[in-house]
Parts: C-alpha cells; structure tokens; sequence
C-alpha cells in the first residue's frame, strides 16, 4: 500500500480568525500536492477531536482542510464555545501533512487505550485524542489515552505540532 501521508489537527487556546500566513491558501481546484504521498490536496481533511478528562481538560474538534480551511468546534474548558474558522497558508499544510508523514501515522495502531496490547499500563481520569486523516479516498484514525505508559509513541508529539502549526491556542485556555 503507497503511504498515504495525513494531516492533523491541534491542541490549545484564544479566538479569532486567522489570517493567512506566507504564500496563503492553495488555489482551490488546482490540487497541487502538498507533500510526497498526496496526489490531491484538495481531497485532504485532517481532524483532531481533544476528549475529556476527570477535570477541567479542554474538550474541542479542529480539522483542516487540504484548502486551508480550519474548523474549530469548541465544547467545554475553551476559550471559544462553539465554531470558529481560519485559513492556513499552502505552506502550512504542507508542513502538518509533513509531520504526519516523519510520524509514520499509517503505520500506527489504530488504538492506545487500556486493555490494548499498546498500552499495558494505564493512568487514570486522562483526556484522549482521535487524530483522523483522510487523502486521495484513503483514511486513517488513531485512538490515544494520555494515561497509557510506558510506552513509545508520535502521537502526543504529533497532536502537539499540528497544534502548533494549526495555532489552535487561540480557541483554547
């Protein structure tokens, strides 16, 4: 199977749209291949859906689109309740689709959560994250429980930049 690299989405804070950054959004329509593995960026939508914890731990959805557009959806301990948008530049979503890619996200399990083999000892009353990619009719979602130890993952370093680079602390506390 050809590596489908994916994209993802975010992490934490504020509220207001975003402007374009560099060289802007791709054209729409042009499919322009964002990263080696994508044949059409416009096919590409990366979701990270941030669960809750026994806490105040912030509870949203953010996907980005091969376009640029960037969806957030805010539930509970975030700064913006509700949806808010953005766009990224082409550059920026070359850069998540990059990361998804160093990653090795198609490789991955597609769960870490207690009474998995992937996670043979857990904390508890930790968030999760559902990092969910799609490209060129393809996809790819992984379950990872924060409490989940002693193990070796990109998962929390791959949320932790596509946040980054997605500047979800915007929408978030």
């Amino acid at each position: 199977m050809p590596r489908v690299v994916a994209a993802l989405l975010i992490v934490v804070c504020s509220c207001h749209t975003a402007k374009p950054d560099g060289d802007g959004p791709p054209p729409a329509g042009t499919g322009h291949a964002a990263a080696p593995g994508v044949k059409d960026t416009n096919s590409v939508s990366v979701t990270l859906d941030r669960g809750a914890c026994y806490g105040t731990c912030p509870i949203y959805s953010v996907t980005m689109l091969g376009s640029g557009a960037v969806t957030f959806k805010g539930e509970r301990f975030v700064t913006t309740e509700g949806t808010a948008t953005a766009t990224v530049s082409r550059d920026t979503v070359r850069q998540v689709l990059e990361a998804f890619d160093r990653a090795s996200f198609s490789s991955l399990p597609s769960s870490y959560q207690p009474g998995d083999s992937t996670c043979p000892h857990a904390a508890t009353d930790m968030p999760s994250v559902n990092l969910t990619w799609e490209a060129d009719g393809a996809s790819k979602s992984v379950h990872f429980y924060y409490g989940c130890t002693g193990i070796t993952t990109s998962i929390p370093a791959l949320s932790m930049k596509v946040g980054s680079l997605l500047d979800i602390g915007r929408w978030i506390k």
